[in-house]
């Protein structure tokens, strides 16, 4: 008997009935349908979590409580206990592009996290991985860029003739510097 309530189309994962098997493991050995299929019951959860009375008895509104261990388990963000790590500094550390690739492109990304070392993911990262990392940057930036020109087409066609100041805002590529600069 599975351990997981099963989500509309969701094949069920054998694995998941081994409680050892993390995220975390699936992006160590490069086991990509395993890290799709954790992410998508990690989706389950964190809806039912935002929709339940749970969320409304936080004191802290913005923390994420895990349900139960499988949530745990399919956390993307979730640390390793010993080395602090997530999922994307394991996936950067051994060489996975293609798992890194999907943990960039899920909202909330643990790119900015520190490790035990005080390390980001970018500097674990492999050549594949950080050319996966520079692309998630230039991804970013180029919406960066046409959100701001959204904002100053609408300020050119405001009524009331306020301007929207857009200096000072870091691009995508800057960031991806000073990221790893820190």
């Amino acid at each position: 008997m599975s351990t997981y309530e099963q989500c509309p189309n969701d094949d069920p994962n054998p694995i998941s009935d081994v409680s050892s098997y993390t995220i975390r493991t699936a992006a160590h050995v490069g086991d990509y349908e395993t890290v799709k299929w954790f992410l998508r019951r990690h989706k389950v959860y964190l809806e039912k979590y935002l929709e339940s009375d749970m969320y409304d008895d936080c004191e802290d509104e913005e923390e994420y409580k895990h349900v139960d261990e499988m949530d745990l388990r399919s956390d993307p963000n979730a640390k390793d206990p010993i080395t602090l790590r997530t999922s994307l500094h394991i996936s950067c550390l051994f060489n996975h592009a293609k798992i890194t690739r999907k943990l960039l492109n899920e909202p909330l990304n643990a790119l900015y996290v520190r490790d035990v070392n005080e390390q980001l993911p970018i500097h674990l990262a492999t050549p594949s991985c950080l050319n996966e990392i520079v692309k998630y940057f230039k991804q970013q930036e180029e919406k960066m860029d046409l959100n701001k020109k959204h904002l100053a087409e609408e300020s050119k066609t405001a009524s009331d003739g306020n301007n929207i100041a857009l200096h000072g805002e870091e691009g995508g590529m800057e960031t991806m510097y000073n990221l790893y600069k820190m």
